[in-house]
C-alpha cells in the first residue's frame, strides 16, 4: 500500500513509549503463551526458527526475518528443533492519541543487507540500553530512530488512522506554522470553535489545544537537539509566546529545562 501523501514528516509526529526491550536465547521445544499483547513489537530474529499464533494468524519466522505485529489478543509462541535467539522491542507510537505505526496484518519482511545493518545496530543498542540503564533522553532517541528506520525498511507503508481532509490540512499547518492558533485552524476548517473542539477530540483524542502543545513542545525538542538558537529563538520559532513560557512547558513534559536538555543531547553525541 503506498505512503499518502501527508503534507507533513509523519514519523516525527509521532509520540514514542517503549514498553519494553529484551534479547531471547531459548532452547528447543520452548513454549510461551501471553493473555494479550498491548503495544506494538517488532521483533528481529537472529538465529532459528519461531512459530506464532494470535488472533488466528498463524506465521513461521526464520533467521533474518523481522517481524512486526499490532496489538493483539491471546499470542502463543514456540521455537522449532534447534531453538532461536531474537530481539524484540514494544512500541507504543501515536499521533493525537490514536495508534499509530501498527501493520493492519502481522507482517514479516527482509530488508536490503544494509538496511538490515542499521536495523539490527538500532534494535541491539535500544536493548542493552534498557538492560544497562540508558537515559530517557538516549532511549527515545534511539527508540525514535528505529522508528523511522522502520518506516523506511518495511516499504514505507503508511499504516494509521484514516483522518478526514479537513483534520490532514489542520495537521499539516501544525507542521508548517507551528505558531497557529486553536481559533486559527477551528476558521480554517470551517467549523465553529465549539464543533471544532469536538469533532478533534472525536478522532484524535485529545483536545486541539493539548495536541498543538505536544506538537510545539516536540518540534522545540528536536530544535534543542540539532540547532545553536538560544532559547528565547527556539521558543518563537515553536509557536510559543516566550522564552518563560517555553521553558515552564517543557520542563513540565519532559522534567528538564530546555538548556539541560540541549547540554544531554551534546553529551550523547
Amino acid at each position: 500500500m503506498p505512503m499518502k501523501n501527508l503534507g507533513f514528516p509523519a514519523p516525527q509526529s509521532l509520540s514514542f513509549d517503549l514498553a519494553w526491550a529484551a534479547r531471547h536465547d531459548v532452547e528447543a521445544g520452548w513454549t510461551h503463551f501471553s493473555p494479550r499483547i498491548a503495544s506494538a513489537s517488532l521483533w528481529h530474529l537472529e538465529r532459528g526458527i519461531l512459530r506464532v499464533e494470535a488472533d488466528e494468524i498463524r506465521q513461521i519466522a526464520r533467521a533474518g526475518d523481522w517481524v512486526w505485529r499490532a496489538p493483539s489478543g491471546a499470542r502463543r509462541m514456540e521455537t522449532g528443533a534447534g531453538g532461536a535467539s531474537w530481539l524484540t522491542v514494544g512500541i507504543v507510537a501515536q499521533c493525537g492519541g490514536k495508534n499509530w505505526f501498527a501493520p493492519p496484518a502481522p507482517l514479516i519482511f527482509r530488508p536490503n543487507a544494509g538496511q538490515n545493518e542499521r536495523g539490527a545496530r538500532l534494535i541491539t543498542l535500544l536493548v542493552e540500553g534498557q538492560n544497562n540503564g540508558a537515559s530517557q533522553l538516549e532511549i527515545d532517541g534511539l527508540g525514535r530512530a528505529l522508528m523511522g528506520w522502520l518506516w523506511s525498511a518495511a516499504g514505507e507503508a503508511s499504516w494509521r488512522p484514516d483522518f478526514p481532509m479537513w483534520l490532514e490540512n489542520a495537521l499539516s499547518r501544525i507542521e508548517n506554522e507551528p505558531q497557529v492558533s486553536v481559533a486559527e485552524l477551528a476558521r480554517g476548517a470551517h467549523f465553529s470553535p465549539a464543533q471544532f473542539r469536538r469533532l478533534w477530540e472525536k478522532h484524535l483524542g485529545s483536545s486541539p489545544r493539548d495536541t498543538l502543545l505536544r506538537r510545539r513542545l516536540e518540534i522545540a525538542r528536536a530544535m534543542l537537539e540539532s540547532e545553536e538558537w538560544s532559547v528565547g529563538e527556539i521558543a518563537a520559532r515553536s509557536g510559543f509566546a516566550g522564552a518563560a513560557q517555553f521553558s515552564r512547558a517543557f520542563r513540565g513534559a519532559f522534567g528538564a529545562a530546555p538548556l539541560e536538555w540541549k547540554r544531554a543531547a551534546r553529551e550523547r553525541v
